[in-house]
């Protein structure tokens, strides 16, 4: 693939490890929690061994139970995490832990690893703790890939100035990202759509509408 100027990474995550959203159970991250050296080990043992070019972390998880997520998003397993200010210290420890683990062991093999997340819509507000994170950590991540799916924004309905059937458009988000949480440089945000598996979002997206 790199002959045809294509980058190929590890993707970590996803809705299947657990998500923000009511009625979802699955609490993997749990267990990720506080083992963030181990993790990244892990990942960046994969990224080498299969001779990959970098890691995406999917992290659709709770991660502010007590603020923003309240009554949304609750920890799982309350024997590990018996009070929700205990839960919200460990995800968000995990969150600025694996994100600066990975960049250090990924510089250690070489200049040309790329290290993303790819965070969904609605944990990009500048109040949000994720985003908040992300900011902080702005240097050791090569872009960033927001879902623009499946969430607040409907693109694919609205354009990418419009709201209507989304809350938010698009623009306010990619332009937020693009000023604050990577200073003027919007070469640094992926735009995220969905071609396959959110039709009952109303949110996939051909190549045609992609472009337009």
């Amino acid at each position: 693939w790199r002959g045809q100027g294509k980058k190929v990474v590890l993707s970590f995550g996803g809705a299947g490890m657990g998500g923000s959203w009511p009625g979802d159970s699955n609490n993997c991250w749990d267990y990720c929690f506080g083992k963030e050296g181990k993790v990244s080990t892990q990942l960046v043992s994969i990224v080498q061994k299969q001779n990959l070019d970098g890691i995406d972390l999917d992290y659709e998880y709770c991660y502010d139970t007590e603020g923003t997520q309240s009554g949304m998003c609750t920890a799982k397993d309350t024997s590990l995490f018996p009070t929700k200010a205990s839960f919200d210290t460990a995800a968000q420890n995990f969150l600025t832990g694996i994100t600066s683990n990975l960049r250090q062991k990924m510089d250690a093999l070489g200049d040309n690893y790329e290290l993303t997340h790819a965070p969904m819509d609605s944990d990009l507000a500048p109040t949000s703790k994720y985003y908040q994170i992300l900011k902080d950590q702005n240097e050791n991540l090569n872009y960033l890939m927001p879902q623009f799916y499946n969430g607040y924004i409907k693109v694919v309905s609205d354009g990418f100035t419009g709201t209507g059937a989304g809350a938010y458009s698009a623009e306010s988000v990619y332009s937020n990202l693009a000023i604050d949480l990577f200073p003027n440089r919007p070469d640094k945000v992926v735009f995220g759509f969905c071609v396959n598996g959110c039709g009952g979002t109303g949110t996939n997206a051909n190549g045609q509408q992609a472009v337009s």
